[in-house]
């Protein structure tokens, strides 16, 4: 066992996995000395990688917004991350070596000045500058478009707006003397795309501010005509226009060398291309186009940058990144995790093993008692939604997304049956109290009950308009409760007699209490995970009665069996634990870095785990929040459980996920083992 505490200390120490990203890298950039390389993803997270060897450095969170541009300060000790969320754009200022996000500029979009002293922000049309020594903002201009104006863009440095007007001509602006300077001979192809199909008008300025490039990034939907998807490369001196053809589909991204004697550009064809500016022609295509009728595995570019020297072009595309050789057109070097998102979890009625459900559909059980996983296997095609142990602790239900609900010897996982004929994914499942039964529900909103014994499916009726999420037998095993959703929001829960399906009575909108008794019942009808906190109260489902109404925050997951905690996650996907009988809430020790998709309390409440897309089923002390380990299993086969301080089990090569970080210097785990 290798034992190395986090510490405050840049020059101690710290252990911790290589996760890569779990959601869809969005954004990508270089060191101007080509030593680091930084990524962004949907959910808001940022790492930092060592471009030669391939290590994960560091990860910066709280923007909470997808990442769509990553900016390096000219030192490189410093960098911008631009993001957008919730209908408006923020930029947010990081210090490269400690992780600390030193300033976030709201509803802005920034770059570094070319000395590095300034942040160049845009904002609804207002250009400004954040001096980064007097700590002081100044605004340079504000955009006053022309009434017959359709769509603009900016330069980085607030000199141009280049302005597509309703008739399709270009006009290059003067932001400063708030002016045309120029129209562009000819109309913008752009404007009949944008005008007659879903587009977007976008425009990108070579550095030495001779060139720029327009293009309308759409793609049809299926169905739709096709449309060839080309740049226009104009000259700002001359307004005349080349076309760049060669996609099969949308470009993503256009990006210059910085001599501008090249740019660059990703596609969801399946290809990056490299064009020479000067001749306006291709040059080189990176990684294989694809037919646009091909599966939908095909690798989709959606990120780009040049490093420095234009030697090399770094790609995102889907949770990685991808350093590429331009002389050669090949990869040096990919940087990326290799755990699973965990979609389901489950505790064995002794408390003593978590049993995870993943989305390549293998199942994991961990031994709490050691911190071994025990067991991992394959056990389904695609994702594995629901887990059930038996309450005697010797059977495992699982259901998936590829419409089985399997049973299981638990815990050698030992197969005992399949059901298969559901007309959607299978979301929920348990066990009768006395093991003989099992209910599902499934995506199509059908509840089913079987018969364990005879291995039979007894009777079936459609439950709710959508998907079915949550099952749960009452104590005595006479009732089924059901949890579902109505419309796109609301979550619905009803009663029923557990031999023929018929329903008793509508609960509410809620959640099942881990007991099977009690529901947490929404007072007013409404989305979960709304500002303010909606009002609730618990509900004794046999024995419905006024109960005391609190509030509760976040998006709520999970009810404990005693009732006493609520778990919600927040938008920055940290969990939330509301005490029903103090109402006062506290934070769980970390976050999560991508959803939250599931939560389970032990039988008596001191314990929850938690299932994330980021990779992680976390243990939590229920009480004060404090993580107490993480459980991990890769695609290789091999799995790392390991705390916050430091130590960790895992299987026999398992530790090569793991690195050592000293500063900004990230090692092999294999050179500090005792």
């Amino acid at each position: 066992v290798f034992a190395c505490g986090y510490a405050s200390a840049s020059e101690n120490p710290e252990v911790f996995v290589q996760m890569g990203h779990s959601g869809s890298v969005t954004a990508v950039a270089l060191t101007p000395d080509g030593r680091y390389v930084l990524t962004g993803d949907v959910d808001g997270n940022i790492k930092l990688w060592d471009a030669a060897g391939g290590f994960e450095i560091r990860t910066y969170t709280g923007q909470h917004q997808r990442i769509f541009g990553l900016r390096f300060s000219p030192d490189g000790k410093r960098f911008l991350s631009n993001g957008h969320g919730n209908g408006s754009p923020s930029s947010t200022l990081w210090e490269i070596a400690t992780g600390r996000q030193i300033r976030k500029f709201e509803d802005a979009s920034g770059a570094f000045s070319s000395d590095g002293r300034q942040i160049q922000l845009w904002s609804n049309g207002t250009f400004s500058v954040w001096d980064l020594f007097l700590e002081k903002q100044t605004v340079i201009s504000q955009f006053n478009p022309p009434e017959d104006m359709h769509e603009y863009a900016f330069s980085d440095d607030g000199r141009y707006a280049l302005v597509l007007m309703k008739d399709g001509h270009l006009v290059l602006w003067d932001m400063r003397a708030q002016q045309k300077l120029k129209t562009f001979q000819g109309i913008s192809e752009s404007s009949h795309l944008i005008k007659k199909v879903r587009g977007v008008f976008s425009a990108v300025f070579s550095p030495d501010y001779k060139h720029v490039v327009t293009w309308s990034n759409y793609s049809p939907f299926p169905g739709e005509p096709q449309i060839n998807h080309y740049m226009e490369l104009w000259d700002m001196a001359t307004g005349t226009k080349k076309i760049l053809k060669g996609h099969a589909d949308r470009i993503e991204a256009v990006v210059f060398s910085a001599d501008s004697r090249y740019l660059v550009t990703p596609s969801v064809d399946g290809s990056i291309r490299l064009w020479e500016i000067a001749a306006g022609r291709e040059v080189r295509t990176f990684g294989g186009a694809i037919p646009k009728d091909a599966d939908s595995g095909r690798e989709w570019f959606t990120s780009i940058a040049f490093s420095a020297n234009s030697k090399h072009i770094l790609s995102g595309s889907g949770n990685e990144a991808k350093l590429w050789d331009v002389a050669t057109g090949k990869i040096k070097k990919i940087y990326t995790g290799r755990a699973q998102g965990v979609l389901s979890v489950v505790l064995s009625p002794d408390g003593r093993k978590a049993v995870l459900g993943k989305n390549d559909g293998s199942i994991d059980i961990c031994d709490l008692s050691t911190g071994n996983i025990v067991k991992l296997m394959q056990a389904h095609h695609y994702g594995v939604y629901t887990l059930s142990v038996s309450s005697a602790g010797t059977r495992l239900l699982s259901g998936s997304s590829d419409q089985t609900l399997k049973l299981w010897e638990f815990p050698t996982l030992k197969p005992l049956k399949t059901f298969s004929g559901f007309p959607h994914w299978v979301e929920a499942a348990t066990f009768s109290p006395d093991g003989r039964y099992a209910v599902s529900g499934d995506g199509e909103g059908y509840l089913r009950l079987f018969d364990l014994q005879s291995d039979q499916e007894i009777r079936a009726v459609r439950d709710h308009n959508r998907r079915l999420q949550h099952v749960a037998f009452s104590p005595d095993g006479k009732y089924v409760l059901s949890r579902g959703f109505t419309d796109t929001t609301s979550s619905w829960i009803r009663l029923w007699n557990a031999a023929d399906l018929t329903l008793v009575r509508e609960i509410g909108w809620g959640l099942i209490a881990g007991d099977g008794r009690h529901a947490l019942v929404m007072q007013s009808k409404g989305p979960f995970g709304t500002d303010p906190p909606r009002l609730f109260s618990i509900v004794d489902v046999f024995n419905p009665k006024e109960e005391k109404i609190f509030a509760v925050g976040g998006f709520p997951l999970a009810v404990s069996p005693n009732q006493h905690y609520v778990l919600s996650r927040d938008s920055g996907n940290r969990v939330m634990f509301y005490d029903t009988i103090t109402h006062r809430t506290h934070l769980s020790s970390s976050a999560h870095l991508s959803g939250v998709n599931a939560a389970v309390f032990s039988s008596d409440d001191k314990f929850t785990l938690s299932a994330s897309d980021d990779g992680t089923a976390r243990l939590w002390e229920t009480a004060s929040g404090r993580e107490m380990a993480r459980m991990i299993s890769f695609t290789d086969g091999e799995w790392v459980v390991i705390t916050p301080e430091g130590y960790y089990n895992s299987s026999a090569n398992g530790d090569k996920h793991l690195n050592v970080r000293i500063g900004n210097n990230v090692y092999g785990v294999d050179q500090y083992r005792e």
